[in-house]
């Protein structure tokens, strides 16, 4: 397998599940479509912007699910495809297997990295280069799915990934399955489980992080208090008010003059 080993490889995958275990480290990143991955005990879906950590020896299963397109990158332990520095730095992230997002702006430079794989796929200095950029990339902006020090029994969620996104998207309505697709699991699964960490509904943990930008619009900005209804998502100025006053205790109005005369 070594001799025919890229640093930098475009995919499709068939729906047939393959079974791996390889002697280098592999980072696995969805580009369209779903692939089907089981790895460390945990089954998941992985789409555009989410990926896997293959850790060196660790078996693996993996199928597609119709049209799909991933980006995987090699990393063989002393034959360095990319620049020596730049793979010890990731290396710290391939401790042990595991899934991970990107933010936005890391899937667009993908993306960009990826159509110009795509038109020289020959160029072998091309694919270095724009592997050590990626690397780089997963260094700043690699967000695990899972907090990584807790056993895959009880392996909860990175909240903070979860804040991201729904910061991201307050505008616009947030579902559950939305949620459940950021850290690869079904609703009813993520449900049970988001509800046993927080102790509280999904719906109901995105309405408070809803008021609390509220809050911090209506502290630090001019804005009216329609455009702060409209940015943060909900579907009108009396319904924002009544969950407002539920949570806070004060009407957004009230709110902001409160703050405005403590200043």
């Amino acid at each position: 397998m070594a001799f025919s080993l890229q640093p930098v490889e475009l995919q499709t995958l068939t729906k047939q599940t393959m079974l791996h275990c390889h002697d280098h480290h592999q980072i696995v990143i969805g580009l369209e479509g779903y692939i089907d991955f089981v790895i460390d005990g945990i089954s998941n879906r992985v789409s555009r912007g989410q990926g896997v950590m293959v850790t060196s020896g660790k078996g693996h299963t993996f199928r597609g699910t119709g049209k799909n397109q991933i980006l995987v990158l090699n990393l063989p332990e002393h034959n360095y495809f990319f620049s020596k520095e730049v793979h010890q730095r990731i290396l710290p992230l391939l401790s042990k297997p595991g899934y991970f997002q990107l933010d936005k702006s890391a899937q667009q430079l993908i993306l960009n990295l990826v159509k110009e794989l795509s038109r020289n796929p020959g160029d072998k200095l091309l694919k270095r280069s724009c592997g050590d950029t990626l690397l780089c990339l997963l260094e700043k902006h690699f967000l695990p799915v899972y907090q990584s020090n807790a056993s895959t029994a009880s392996r909860s969620f990175n909240l903070e990934l979860l804040d991201q996104y729904i910061i991201s998207r307050l505008e616009s309505p947030i579902s559950v399955a939305q949620l459940a697709s950021r850290v690869f699991l079904g609703e009813s699964q993520f449900y049970a489980r988001f509800k046993q960490q927080t102790g509280q509904t999904p719906s109901r943990y995105v309405t408070k992080l809803r008021v609390k930008q509220a809050q911090k619009l209506l502290e630090d900005t001019q804005m009216s208090i329609e455009r702060v209804t409209q940015n943060c998502g909900f579907s009108s100025q009396s319904s924002f008010s009544h969950v407002f006053r539920r949570i806070t205790g004060f009407s957004p109005a009230r709110y902001r003059n409160t703050h405005t005369s403590s200043q």
